[in-house]
């Protein structure tokens, strides 16, 4: 098992198989993303989460219900996005990763996923699954 980044349109459609196990390469490679995020200037994937971006105790283990908790203790309101927004990130982001490997192959599942809100002219974010 493990923790997976999962995405949701606000039209509830089912996408998640899309994304797959690509879910959790996302979340594992959360280190290397930020560095990305650094290098290039782009938009983080943090930035579309479902409360956006969530100051979060020091001993956060990544529990997706202790992270709603947090939130909604916060009185945090839930936010969607536009899928563009999304894309020019997971594009980006692209850019600096070698070409098929696992983190490229999970940002590509990913922009698919996004994409598939685009076309239903749907707004996301991002959530956590275990």
């Amino acid at each position: 098992m493990g923790i997976a980044l999962y995405v949701e349109l606000e039209d509830e459609h089912p996408i998640n198989h899309v994304l797959g196990d690509h879910g959790k390469t996302l979340v594992r490679e959360g280190e290397t993303l930020q560095e990305l995020v650094a290098e290039l200037g782009c938009q983080p994937l943090e930035a579309f989460w479902y409360h956006g971006e969530v100051d979060l105790p020091p001993d956060f283990d990544g529990d997706p219900d202790w992270l709603a908790e947090i939130a909604e203790e916060a009185g945090l309101p839930v936010l969607w996005f536009d899928p563009e927004e999304g894309l020019s990130s997971v594009s980006a982001l692209r850019q600096g990763t070698e070409p098929g490997s696992r983190l490229d192959l999970a940002l590509e599942a990913l922009g698919q996923a996004l994409d598939v809100g685009r076309q239903r002219g749907t707004r996301f974010h991002f959530s956590f699954v275990h």
